[in-house]
């Protein structure tokens, strides 16, 4: 058995949770082992519903993020010979959730009345505070853009009901409001 390094190994830990890392998989399970023994000193366990010895490339869930290792496609940002890259976006549990959220609030909405600027109110506290907790992966962008899609949709669909008649391009000028460094508000 080859003697290993302890900088190989790294722990992540939020609360409760914790990810282990490891290079290869028997050091994954001796950390696993070393882990449950610590957990085990202090009358705790690990759940196995929920612990697993996994490889980065098939990804894993933490705190509703995936993090996941994929091959590189393309020459766009190749600032290393690495073939690899880690992605790190929002899990699609997450991205479904969200969605879910915002489509109801506009059902809610149409029924309790069609007023847009309490709907806006409380999209802004559902949107932001979502986009606020997955903002610092790069990853994240194609999900951010599809989710200002959804919200564009739904929006032009929500006032065109509440405005029948009216064409698009004025209930965008009515309901948009452009400022200085903002093009849609």
């Amino acid at each position: 058995m080859r003697k290993r390094s302890k900088a190989k190994r790294r722990t992540v830990r939020y609360a409760d949770d914790f990810v282990l890392t490891a290079i290869d998989h028997e050091d994954a399970s001796n950390a696993k082992a070393i882990a449950s023994q610590f957990l085990a000193d202090r009358e705790l366990s690990l759940n196995d519903s929920k612990t697993a010895v996994i490889n980065i490339r098939q990804g894993l869930e933490y705190l509703s993020w995936e993090i996941r290792l994929r091959k590189r496609v393309g020459k766009l940002n190749r600032s290393s010979d690495w073939p690899w890259v880690l992605v790190i976006r929002p899990s699609k549990e997450s991205v479904k959730s969200i969605r879910e959220r915002i489509i109801s609030c506009f059902r809610k909405w149409e029924k309790k009345g069609y007023n847009p600027y309490a709907l806006t109110c409380e999209l802004n506290t559902i949107v932001r505070g979502w986009c606020m907790y997955f903002r610092y992966s790069y990853h994240s962008q194609v999900v951010f853009i599809g989710l200002g899609n959804l919200l564009w949709r739904r929006m032009l669909h929500f006032l065109k009901r509440k405005h029948p008649r009216t064409p698009v391009g004025e209930l965008v000028e009515k309901y948009n409001k452009s400022t200085e460094s903002r093009k849609w508000n």
